[in-house]
């Protein structure tokens, strides 16, 4: 691929991705591609890009966007990490313990170091642990649902059998 086919491919990105941006439609990126005074052209076939060269740049401009919003995120957490650790190290020195404590705890947050901590579920009101019904309640639950449903007048779906 040569310079030149290598800049008008990072021009037509760089403006899809603007148009992008600003809520277009691959179908009306394509379109906005080839017109107007700035209007960009195939340089092989000298007509304006297709939906799928236009679909193919979004794609690469997704996995683009996917690795730099990674990186970001890993030097983020890299200099959430190095203030935590300088708070925890201000903390050593003046004797605050319970703040060590609290940054060591942060550091596991934001390395995720712990396991995922598991919740039983419990009555709505959190009182009582969960009880799981057996199938011959569950029945009698739903036949007293469809029951009751009946007296009011009203038809239970469908089951489409």
């Amino acid at each position: 691929m040569t310079y030149s086919m290598k800049t008008q491919i990072a021009i037509r990105r760089e403006r899809v991705a603007r148009l992008r941006l600003r809520g277009l439609t691959e179908r009306e990126i394509a379109f906005q591609l080839g017109s107007g005074e700035n209007a960009l052209f195939n340089p092989k076939t000298h007509k304006p890009y297709s939906n799928f060269i236009v679909h193919r740049d979004l794609e690469w401009l997704r996995e683009q966007w996917e690795k730099e919003a990674t990186k970001e995120i890993g030097e983020w957490k890299t200099k959430l990490i190095v203030e935590v650790e300088e708070v925890k190290r201000a903390a050593w020195a003046h004797g605050e313990l319970e703040t060590v404590l609290k940054c060591v705890t942060q550091q596991r947050k934001i390395m995720g170091i712990d396991a995922p901590v598991k919740i039983a579920p419990t009555s709505p009101d959190g009182e009582k642990p969960y009880e799981s019904l057996s199938d011959e309640e569950r029945v009698a639950r739903l036949a007293a649902i469809l029951d009751a449903a009946r007296e009011r007048g009203s038809k239970p779906p469908d089951s489409g059998a």
